[in-house]
């Protein structure tokens, strides 16, 4: 199913994906991590973070502060359902934000820690 719809916005999207689709689950789910602690578009700086932390819905809308586009991402509780969660990081500053999210217990500041406390595997790369 393609995403894009020349006569829908992004909201409309998202609202067909979650009526569509309500209770999506993932067998596998490979994520990234960027430096200042967000995953799957779960940025700190954005506004949009803590609907994502709590809501029911598979899909949502982010804008992180940092960029200039809006993004669909997955909701923290459509994350935690998948069966195999895999953090995949690369290089020294990654494995330190990686480090400080496992030393933090402020998902907010730090989206990722949401997910380091159930059974993720992680695969770092120098």
């Amino acid at each position: 199913m393609g995403l894009y719809q020349a006569d829908k916005g992004l909201a409309d999207t998202i609202d067909f994906l979650n009526t569509q689709q309500p209770e999506s689950s993932f067998d596998v789910l490979l994520l990234g991590m960027g430096n200042d602690g967000h995953t799957a578009s779960l940025f700190p700086c954005s506004t949009q973070l803590k609907h994502g932390l709590t809501t029911q819905a598979t899909y949502l809308m982010t804008q992180p502060t940092s960029a200039a586009y809006k993004r669909i991402s997955l909701s923290a509780n459509a994350i935690q359902k998948a069966q195999h969660i895999f953090l995949q990081i690369k290089g020294h500053d990654k494995q330190q934000t990686l480090n400080k999210a496992i030393t933090s217990t402020d998902e907010i500041q730090m989206p990722v820690r949401r997910f380091l406390d159930n059974n993720i595997t992680v695969l770092w790369c120098p």
